[in-house]
């Protein structure tokens, strides 16, 4: 009998063996075990400085991994699980015989190896990563180099970020060394060493170089600069001393003051910049109330035209000639505006008095709209109002208030200032 029962208790236990190595009685298998090493993703493309998560299975882990350019990939050396996180570096060097446009890759192969000795290897593709320098494109508007004393570029960038061009993002981009500026806002005459934009819904910041004539060849440096996070990038770029052409040319070459109402003369100042011909160049008005002077030695092209008698209304012609002799005009004009002059200020007459105990003496106010307010400071001189009539009395011998003054103020106030009328008096009366 006791046989018997260690049998029963044999087979038992041999049929709960059976049945766990069949997958019975709610075993499960792991799936990244067995089978030939995998490694996911294979050819799979990851950007500098973005978290990337890469995946082993198959074999019998642990697993020993290698990396063939472990400074751009570094991957851990023992795997006791099956995935790790990795944050690629942006290469310096790139994979040769990329198509034209291609995105910059650099491929690092990763080798996978089981405690079995089984082996896997994967290709990643590491991409350089925002603003690395690629997408920087230069189209002169008529200088041979890239930019030229005298000619304007347009400058544009494609602001790569994890593979995608992001629309509506905020960029700073900035001269670092030129003689040159950049168009500030774009399509005006205002030049400045930065240009604040947001880029376009395709992912492109588009800005313009202007070369002074007079600007010295050389090499210049443009930054450009991500506002959100800080990052940039510096960008190198020709400048040739090279004229763009033979024909001089002022931009804009016509300038209008315009003043800010119907009865005003318009005034103030404006730039316009020469380019062509030969520098350096000089600029004379044909009037001596509108005035022409260089607006700094180091911009022989910048010229800035002035008006300033809001008065008179006239037109100009600026000579501009080069050092060849070639001349071109700008013309300037001024002109009143559309809107209806400002009303006059507030007025009072006869604005002073000589008053006696008793006497009483009327003045006319002037200019006011709507209405008035009228005060005085002078409890012994008193006032009356009728329209636009204002009455001031002094007042008799009874009764007599104190602080009188021999030089009294009556004041008249509405919207558009005020007026005052001095009163001279006696302080008291007998």
């Amino acid at each position: 009998m006791k046989f018997h029962s260690l049998a029963r208790h044999a087979f038992a236990l041999l049929a709960a063996l059976v049945l766990a190595s069949c997958g019975g009685g709610g075993a499960q298998t792991n799936p990244n075990q067995g089978g030939d090493v995998s490694i996911v993703p294979d050819g799979a493309t990851f950007y500098a400085g973005a978290v990337g998560i890469i995946t082993v299975s198959g074999g019998r882990a642990p697993y020993s991994l290698t990396s063939s350019d472990p400074g751009v990939l570094p991957v851990p050396a023992i795997l006791n699980g099956h995935s790790f996180e990795v944050v690629p570096n942006n290469p310096g060097v790139i994979d040769t015989g990329l198509p034209p446009g291609a995105v910059p890759i650099h491929t690092v192969n990763i080798i996978a190896r089981d405690s079995l000795g089984l082996t896997k290897s994967a290709a990643i593709h590491v991409a350089q990563n925002f603003l690395t320098g690629y997408g920087i494109f230069f189209t002169p508007s008529n200088c041979t180099a890239q930019t030229c004393a005298g000619g304007e570029t347009v400058v544009t960038f494609d602001t790569v970020t994890n593979g995608q061009l992001y629309g509506l993002r905020p960029f700073r981009v900035e001269i670092v060394r030129a003689g040159c500026l950049l168009e500030n806002p774009l399509g005006s005459n205002t030049l400045s060493t930065t240009f604040e934009t947001a880029s376009d819904h395709e992912g492109k910041v588009t800005a313009v170089i202007r070369c002074p004539a007079g600007t010295a060849s050389g090499v210049g440096l443009l930054r450009l600069v991500d506002i959100g996070s800080g990052a940039s990038t510096v960008f190198a770029f020709t400048i040739s001393d090279q004229a763009p052409s033979a024909t001089l040319e002022a931009i804009p070459d016509t300038i209008t003051f315009t003043g800010p109402d119907s009865a005003t003369c318009g005034t103030g100042t404006a730039d316009f910049f020469v380019f062509g011909g030969a520098a350096p160049y000089t600029a004379v008005s044909s009037k001596a109330s509108i005035t022409v002077t260089p607006s700094s030695d180091t911009q022989p092209g910048k010229f800035t035209v002035s008006a300033g008698n809001p008065a008179l209304c006239e037109e100009a012609s600026i000579l501009v000639t080069d050092s060849r002799l070639a001349h071109i005009t700008v013309d300037v004009k001024t002109e009143v505006g559309a809107g209806a002059p400002p009303s006059p200020p507030v007025g009072v007459s006869p604005s002073t008095m000589t008053l006696t105990c008793g006497q009483s003496q009327s003045a006319l106010v002037t200019g006011a709209t709507g209405t008035f307010v009228v005060n005085s400071n002078d409890p012994n001189v008193t006032f009356a109002v009728s329209g636009n009539v204002v009455t001031v009395t002094r007042a008799g011998a009874l009764p007599v208030l104190p602080g009188g003054n021999t030089l009294s103020t009556v004041t008249i106030t509405d919207s558009s200032g005020t007026a005052t009328i001095r009163v001279t008096n006696p302080v008291n009366c007998s």
